[in-house]
């Protein structure tokens, strides 16, 4: 029962209270510099003598940054804290106590505002007038930047830079910012970075944009590993084209290669190899490049190559042009060392030359064959050659130049020569004579023909006027027979060719030989 009395009086004891009201809304987010303010309101059943502070609580930091005497009345006053300006030692998350003590510092009331974090963030916002430009053209950079609550900001400077160049300036106005450049004729092609910086009160805030140029093809050019080349080497040539920067940029170029005729050799993109002809022509190979808006011609040299392969097959010495000329040379061959002989040589491109070594010795036997050119002396080995050269053949070999000593005697071969020469010029002079014989007489031939066929033309067209006449006498007559005669046996006898006139009937005659048992025109005068 007495401790019920207890309890009751004690309820009945007035106690201190205040009630704390915050006016003002806090952010949840502030930056570096920024200032923190709010308003207090307390209320009191009572009078109370006291104190009044506001505890800052941080992460890596706390004070009691205000404390003011407190004399309450009954009833409810205001009170205005002084601004707190946030600095990087308070950067996390904080937040603030407010606190009414009795003249003991015994706490009366608390009130906690809402938790806040302090940062040193700015965002950067910016944009370019479009992505894609050409070397030597204008770009227009703008944009804004906003502190950590997402406010814009104003009068202070954002730092441009292009490619890790030197940095431009752009001051933000009426919270914009803009800036205008032209890039250079001469600028690398595709992208391009843009990267912008703004400090602030020990906050920072950076963005990166990027640009793409489009390359301008500036230069082409046909790339060799060397320009001269011999028959049968491997060619390769590769096309670069070069842009605004003098960088290569990717290309599609045709090529086309023609060979010192103007023929068309080859052909292909961007990249070609081939193998020369083993005769490849020698002299200049144009190249001709184009591409979509530039082409050039180039050329590169293939050199003259002269040179022969040889090789013994049986009997038989086989000589092949490999070069891309023409091989002229004296050759000789030693037939085991001590007798041999020399042949000249003229043999084209691609083509073969054979020797038959079994018509260039004296007697059959095994040989050790050399082959001596201008090129080298080479050992072909050794062969069983078995002797074939005939009387013919020793006549016309000193002539031909084949050799069988050492000593490269010419024998008889002089007289010879003198005496074919002979014989072809007698011949020759027959043949002349001949042909100017016959020639005269077939002329004469036909111009009676002629002669003829006018007489019997001009009988056919008046007769009247052409009556036969019988008063002629016996010389005239057998004259005349007699030569009638005699063309027709020269006729059968040496018929001429088909381009010239056989006989009479060409020129409109019919001439028959008089038959002995049958009277005709001619047997009336007999």
């Amino acid at each position: 029962m007495l401790k019920k009395i207890v309890i009751l009086l004690l309820l009945l004891i007035p106690i201190a209270n205040a009630e704390i009201q915050i006016s003002k809304n806090i952010y949840t987010t502030y930056n570096y510099g920024d200032k923190l303010s709010y308003d207090v309101s307390i209320t009191e059943n009572e009078n109370l003598q006291g104190f009044l502070s506001s505890t800052l609580i941080c992460e890596r930091y706390s004070t009691d940054y205000y404390t003011i005497p407190l004399s309450l009345k009954q009833g409810r006053q205001d009170f205005s804290i002084p601004d707190l300006t946030l600095t990087e030692t308070m950067s996390g998350n904080c937040r603030i106590n407010v606190n009414v003590q009795d003249l003991e510092r015994d706490m009366i009331e608390q009130k906690s505002l809402p938790e806040f974090s302090v940062k040193n963030d700015l965002t950067i916002d910016a944009f370019l007038n479009r992505q894609t430009f050409k070397p030597g053209e204008t770009v227009i950079l703008s944009g804004d930047v906003k502190n950590s609550r997402g406010d814009l900001l104003d009068s202070i400077p954002v730092l441009v830079t292009i490619d890790n160049s030197e940095g431009k300036t752009a001051n933000i106005n009426e919270k914009k910012f803009t800036l205008s450049f032209d890039l250079d004729k001469g600028i690398k092609s595709f992208e391009h970075k843009i990267t912008l910086e703004v400090r602030d009160n020990g906050n920072i805030g950076e963005k990166t944009i990027n640009f793409y140029i489009t390359p301008i093809p500036i230069k082409l050019q046909n790339s060799y590993e060397k320009t001269e080349f011999l028959p049968g080497e491997k060619v390769e040539i590769e096309t670069l084209l070069y842009d605004q920067a003098d960088d290569k940029i990717d290309n599609n170029a045709i090529i086309k290669v023609y060979n010192p005729k103007n023929k068309l050799l080859t052909e292909g993109a961007r990249k070609i190899i081939f193998n020369l002809e083993p005769d490849a022509m020698p002299g200049t190979y144009k190249v001709k490049t184009k591409d979509e808006k530039l082409n050039i011609e180039s050329s590169f040299k293939v050199k003259e190559l002269e040179k022969i392969d040889s090789e013994i097959q049986g009997k038989v010495l086989v000589l092949k042009n490999t070069g891309n000329v023409p091989y002229k040379d004296n050759i000789r061959v030693l037939l085991n060392g001590d007798t041999g002989f020399s042949k000249s040589v003229n043999i084209k491109p691609n083509e073969a030359k054979t020797i038959n070594l079994a018509r260039e010795i004296l007697k059959s036997g095994d040989y050790f064959i050399k082959l001596i050119t201008k090129q080298d002396t080479r050992s072909l080995g050794e062969s069983t050659l078995t002797y074939e050269k005939s009387f013919g053949e020793k006549i016309t070999g000193p002539i031909t130049g084949s050799v069988v000593s050492v000593r490269d005697s010419y024998g008889y071969a002089p007289f010879y020569l003198v005496l074919i020469a002979t014989i072809m010029a007698v011949i020759l002079i027959a043949y002349q004579k001949n042909k100017k014989t016959t020639f005269l007489k077939n002329e004469t031939d036909r111009k009676e023909g002629e002669r003829y066929k006018q007489i019997v033309m001009a009988r056919r067209e008046n007769p009247q006027a052409h009556k036969r006449k019988f008063d002629i006498d016996d010389k005239e007559v057998s004259d005349f027979r007699r030569r009638i005669l005699k063309d027709i046996k020269s006729t059968e006898n040496n018929p001429v060719k088909s381009n010239q006139y056989s006989s009479r009937e060409d020129y409109g005659y019919r001439a028959v030989k008089p038959n002995e048992n049958k009277k005709n025109l001619f047997g009336m005068f007999d």
